[in-house]
């Protein structure tokens, strides 16, 4: 009877700290925030050992890159595809990469694109919000369609978020330009 006890009070607990999962809090530190939602639509390819056909939201990861000095950072997607981060500086910035791998077993099967020339701006000590990208790949191309719907990105955060003090600050629609 005690051992049931202990579990469930450790279930609880766990639970209670799983579901108070805290959001980076804008300060002096992290003034900037670059935020969106990613969601890959994978059809007709090939299924040996490992099918990639589907729609995915969490694990894709995307690579941008700082046009001043080269620096890239990495940023993966998380529940319902949102990615963020509060670690990118101010600056003009271009993706060099979104990539995607799944797993069973020992097998695995990835996608990616290289997006070639898209630009954007990341201004400081705003929330950049670089909206729902629908990437669609299929094994004849692999197409991101142009960032759009900037208002469901800030409704998910807001509602995932409520008490996060980033709803104070001012949000701007960071356009991608190919």
């Amino acid at each position: 009877m005690k051992k049931a006890k202990l579990v469930m009070i450790f279930f609880i607990i766990g639970s209670v700290f799983l579901s108070c999962a805290s959001f980076p809090d804008a300060n002096e530190k992290n003034r900037t925030l670059i935020i969106g939602q990613i969601v890959l639509e994978a059809k007709g390819w090939p299924t040996d050992n490992i099918s990639i056909n589907g729609i995915y939201k969490t694990g894709i990861q995307i690579t941008i890159q700082d046009n001043a000095s080269g620096k890239t950072y990495s940023i993966k997607s998380q529940n319902d595809g949102m990615f963020y981060s509060v670690n990118v500086p101010n600056g003009n910035y271009k993706i060099t990469r979104i990539y995607f791998k799944k797993t069973s077993g020992r097998s695995w099967r990835d996608v990616w694109i290289e997006p070639g020339r898209s630009q954007f701006v990341i201004k400081e000590g705003y929330v950049n919000n670089l909206g729902l990208f629908n990437w669609l790949s299929e094994p004849s191309k692999s197409l991101l369609l142009n960032n759009k719907e900037y208002e469901q990105v800030k409704n998910l955060f807001q509602e995932e978020y409520v008490s996060s003090n980033w709803n104070e600050k001012d949000w701007i629609e960071t356009n991608i330009k190919g």
